[in-house]
């Protein structure tokens, strides 16, 4: 499902709202930055560095 929103992005960047990335992933839905963070920040880590993508982040 992702795989498929960054291949159709043909290399502009993509975004996804939180609650909505939650609910197609079936994840929790933190309601702290802090919490959001830290279950997150190691995936896009992975996806940084399988050159998935050079900036990803949580704003």
């Amino acid at each position: 499902m992702l795989d498929t929103m960054f291949y159709a992005s043909n290399g502009r960047p993509v975004s996804k709202l939180y609650a909505d990335l939650c609910n197609e992933l079936d994840i929790a839905n933190y309601h702290f930055l802090s919490a959001i963070q830290r279950k997150l920040n190691p995936a896009l880590e992975d996806l940084k560095a399988q050159g998935v993508s050079r900036q990803v982040g949580i704003l």
